[in-house]
């Protein structure tokens, strides 16, 4: 079968669909186990809970688990002030901690406004973080240059990164979430929605596969056709 090559545009138009916000679920179910399952078979689909999971598992099926786990990724730093003037604001979404053969640590990041972030940042409200921006990836994200270690600053100055549509307090959605899920495996940033393991511990058949599903950002990043 032949695939048509489809312009950005006609992607986005394929993608475009009305969800009432009613029908958005704000926060996990209770208990964990008790949320929709969607069973796709060769023949037919249909609707189940998700702790059915290990009675419709054969002995020949593989489960692959996301062993990535959400840090509070999200955080308002301020640029420097110049002339008496205050920073401006910017809204810093932490990825990943990437590779560095200096001293120091550097992070990928989304900033907005990235164009006006400046090549100076302060992370926090209290006792903030210093930042150098000191590259630009491919697909827009800022590599972030820290003198110390930021990991034990990340619970302090950073809040867990939610989608758009998700109305929760940060807060409470990462206590649930630390309560809720098994989380285990290398922290990341991005959205949180998809981390941790939030089924049944028993399982009837099947193989188990773990893997790091930590990718970027996901369902927080825009898609844009040629229009812009």
């Amino acid at each position: 079968m032949t695939v048509p090559e489809l312009s950005p545009d006609e992607v986005l138009e394929f993608l475009k669909f009305d969800l009432l916000s009613e029908r958005i679920a704000q926060t996990g179910a209770e208990p964990r186990d008790s949320s929709r399952l969607m069973v796709v078979g060769e023949q037919a689909m249909s609707h189940r809970i998700f702790h059915d999971l290990p009675a419709l598992l054969r002995p020949d099926d593989l489960l692959v688990f996301n062993e990535s786990r959400v840090i509070p990724a999200r955080v308002m730093a301020h640029k420097p002030a110049q002339g008496g003037m205050g920073g401006g604001r910017v809204e810093v979404m932490l990825l990943r901690q990437e590779p560095s053969e200096g001293e120091g640590q550097v992070w990928s990041a989304y900033l907005k406004p990235a164009r006006r972030a400046g090549h100076e940042l302060w992370l926090g409200e209290r006792d903030p973080v210093r930042a150098e921006v000191v590259g630009v990836l491919p697909d827009g994200a800022r590599l972030l240059c820290f003198a110390e270690d930021l990991w034990p600053h990340l619970e302090r100055i950073g809040t867990l990164p939610l989608p758009p549509y998700i109305s929760s307090d940060p807060a409470q959605f990462a206590d649930r979430l630390r309560h809720g899920t098994r989380q285990r495996g290398r922290p990341h940033g991005g959205p949180a929605l998809h981390a941790g393991v939030t089924g049944p511990r028993r399982r009837s058949g099947g193989r188990a596969f773990k893997r790091d599903a930590a990718r970027g950002c996901g369902n927080l990043q825009a898609h844009h056709g040629q229009r812009g």
